[in-house]
């Protein structure tokens, strides 16, 4: 990056020697020094800018009111500082000083293309996007950024045109281009030769960054523009600290672009581990500038915070009012309702605050506001929604204002005569389109429903397969130990009726099994339980061995389900537990779930062996053949997940099971089993 003193040499050269001959040129060169400082601070420090600007100007009005130039630059200058400190009327009012402007000089079509911009950003805040495209539009067709120019006021403007353009489609029109990915790759192409200074290089990165993140949306090329946004990320950052210069405000929008690009929920896990590196590298260089993040789940959280503190200590309310709604909203998200009634509410008190006038946000902080229950009255939840409807009755009509705007802008390249002809197509057209369309849908839905109809009939095959598989495998695995006890003579007759009544038992899962996997099996009666009486039922069926203890707590509690594939289940884990704990205490407790209290959580829990993760995550599954060399098949917890699936079809489909483990010989070694069962209230 050259010196901000080199940059500007040539642009107060070229001043110099296009001013009139009746201008002190030592004056020039003051006005000239005062504006570049100003332009130079527009970001790092806007009352600067805004302090410089008006001393120009002063000076100007005092003392060389023929020095058009630098008054064209210092309105300019004040627009820009104004727009940013978030006072969108007076930075309309300079751009508007500008635009109006009658004397002639010789930067005036390059100051007024720059002041349409200003306007265009203006009105993007506004949301008004049809107004915002009228001001790009007129850029564009003006053709004074097609030149090859290469002086600062140029490559300013013409980077300052493809950010806003950008922004416009990214943000606001939500691609209604029609190649959004053709933009970004032409503003990419441009970008490198847009020499100006390192501030407008990191807006036109911050624009490039964030438009590839919204790409990342059903794109076939999410690893590349995940890349990319996060390659742009870098690049920011190391502007930042390589210029020798600290700009919070693009700081701040560094953080919360971040933050962004982690909260995108549409970017794939795969595409994440492609770009891990990338990720790490950008939390190491904001940890270096003391950002505080956390590495893990709260990541995006953390940043969304830090940048609402950036933005709030550089005094920028607008970006702050967003940060704080997108933290909100994250929050919401990760189903955090409090925290996110926390973050709604302060947003809320900064848009009384400071009056801001951004219905962007706005809507997205009353519909915050509303979905997080933040009201402490009915008339405040009820004035919300009358604004938020509003304001999406406002957002909409200048949605449907740009359409009509791009209507009439492509309409108007044709001649009448054109014009009719071309209507009459695109109507024959658009009926023909109405009628395929028509077709088209009830031809998919029928492919649909044939779809969903084979897709469950082969669910069902292959789970059928799978209980065949597992129940022969089980009985060849369970039932010929069984036998050869029961065929030695010389086996003692406690041990022969121990291992006659598992045999029974076996034969039993087997027969409950097939009847709870099978179309036409056994019979959901659903009914409510007396959870108390399913323990002390399904504790009478099991046998305990010396030195093991069970411990069963009363809770009172009611289930609806059914009752008898209840003690079966549970029947199942407490053998479970026994058959793997040698000494020790079994417990069997229910208590209400913490997440949803619609569900009693039943846990059966011992001090046995333990299990390794991979024991845990096949626990349940019937694709899995048991292990030659085990005691046990486990084909009892593979009953209970059947039972739990027949809770899940004919209840509140919320039922589940899941377990946890620790394997001996560690501290605190044994198995947790949880069951979710739908929850009765008295």
């Amino acid at each position: 990056m050259r010196p901000f003193c080199i940059i500007f040499l040539g642009f107060l050269v070229a001043a110099c020697s296009r001013v009139g001959s009746g201008l002190d040129q030592r004056l020039v060169l003051r006005v000239d020094e005062m504006n570049r400082v100003a332009f130079v601070n527009r970001y790092d420090a806007p009352d600067v800018t805004i302090q410089l600007s008006k001393a120009a100007l002063d000076f100007i009005s005092d003392s060389m009111q023929g020095y058009h130039d630098g008054r064209l630059r210092a309105w300019n200058n004040l627009a820009k500082a104004y727009y940013i400190v978030s006072m969108p009327d007076s930075a309309a009012v300079y751009a508007d000083s500008v635009l109006n402007y009658t004397a002639s000089s010789h930067n005036q079509e390059i100051e007024q293309l720059i002041a349409k911009l200003t306007h265009a950003r203006v009105r993007q805040r506004n949301c008004d996007i049809a107004g915002s495209y009228r001001m790009l539009y007129e850029v564009a067709k003006s053709d004074i950024l097609d030149g090859n120019r290469n002086d600062l006021l140029y490559n300013y403007a013409k980077s300052e045109y493809y950010a806003t353009l950008l922004s416009l489609n990214y943000s606001y029109r939500k691609g209604m281009q029609k190649d959004v990915q053709a933009l970004l790759d032409e503003a990419e192409r441009v970008a490198p030769e847009l020499s100006c200074d390192y501030a407008q290089d990191m807006v036109m990165n911050y624009s490039l960054a964030f438009g590839h993140l919204t790409l990342c949306e059903g794109n076939d090329r999410q690893v590349e523009n995940l890349s990319k946004s996060l390659q742009y990320i870098k690049a920011n950052l190391s502007l930042l600290i390589d210029s020798g210069r600290f700009s919070l405000l693009h700081f701040a929008n560094t953080v919360q672009l971040t933050a962004a690009i982690i909260a995108n929920p549409h970017i794939e896990k795969l595409s994440w581990q492609s770009c891990a590196s990338a990720l790490d590298s950008i939390c190491d260089r904001l940890q270096a500038n003391g950002v505080e993040l956390r590495r893990d789940s709260a990541l995006a959280m953390s940043l969304y915070i830090e940048s609402s503190y950036m933005f709030e200590d550089y005094g920028d309310p607008y970006h702050t009012l967003g940060a704080m709604v997108a933290t909100g909203s994250l929050c919401l998200r990760n189903g955090d309702t409090a925290a996110a009634q926390t973050w709604y509410l302060e947003a809320y008190d900064r848009l009384l605050l400071h009056h801001i006038s951004a219905p962007k946000y706005e809507s997205q902080l009353y519909d915050g506001l509303l979905r997080s229950r933040a009201a402490a009255s009915i008339d405040e939840a009820s004035q919300w929604a009358q604004n938020s409807i509003v304001l999406h009755d406002f957002i909409t009509q200048n949605q449907e204002a740009d359409f009509i705007l791009q209507t009439q802008l492509s309409n108007a390249k044709h001649k009448i005569n054109d014009y009719r002809v071309f209507s009459i197509i695109i109507a024959l057209l658009a009926l023909l389109l109405v009628v395929l369309s028509i077709l088209l849908a009830i031809r998919t839905r029928v492919l649909r429903q044939e779809k969903r109809q084979l897709q469950l009939m082969r669910r069902k095959d292959v789970e059928r397969i799978a209980n065949v598989e597992t129940c022969l495998s089980v009985m060849r695995h369970d039932i010929n130990p069984f036998i050869s006890y029961l065929q030695n003579k010389n086996l003692p007759e406690s041990l022969h009726q121990e291992v006659l009544s598992q045999l029974i038992r076996t034969f039993e899962n087997i027969k409950n099994w097939t009847n709870l996997s099978i179309p036409s099996g056994l019979t959901f009666n659903a009914a409510v339980c007396d959870v108390d009486d399913v323990f002390t039922e399904a504790l009478s069926m099991n046998t305990v061995r010396a030195g093991v203890s069970v411990s069963v707590v009363k809770s009172g509690m009611k289930l609806f389900g059914d009752r008898l594939l209840l003690i079966i289940m549970i029947r199942n884990l407490l053998a479970n537990a026994l058959q793997h704990t040698s000494q020790g205490v079994v417990s069997m407790y229910a208590t209400s779930f913490s997440d949803d209290d619609r569900f009693v959580e039943l846990t059966v829990s011992d001090t046995g062996c333990g299990m390794t993760a991979d024991e845990v995550e096949n626990l349940f599954r019937a694709d899995k053949r048991p292990d030659q060399h085990a005691q046990h098949s486990g084909f009892g917890l593979i009953l209970c997940r059947y039972i739990v699936k027949k809770h899940d079809d004919n209840t509140l489909r919320g039922c589940r099971i899941w377990a946890e483990s620790i394997p001996a010989p560690a501290e605190g070694h044994g198995t947790k089993v949880h069951v979710l069962v739908q929850r009765h209230d008295s």
